[in-house]
């Protein structure tokens, strides 16, 4: 679990966030949240977001072509 503290700007308060590192090669990408307002919070939600993936999470949902997406949705219904 690793929350990180952003650097802050003169006058601004500094923020939390997290990267998760996906693949062990590194090629499949990270996936990074910010704007935490404490280090709690930044790793709850990291917590939930390693919750997800470990479900079987589809991270490249946001691909997925509408149309398609509908046409899985009514099958699942089907079933």
């Amino acid at each position: 679990m690793t929350a990180l503290r952003s650097k802050s700007k003169a006058g601004a308060r500094a923020l939390w966030y997290f990267t998760i590192e996906l693949g062990s090669s590194g090629g499949q990408g990270r996936i990074k949240r910010r704007g935490f307002r404490t280090k709690k919070d930044a790793e709850t939600a990291e917590r939930a977001m390693l919750n997800e993936i470990q479900q079987g999470l589809n991270l490249n949902a946001g691909k997925t072509p509408y149309c398609e997406f509908m046409k899985d949705c009514i099958q699942d219904k089907k079933l």
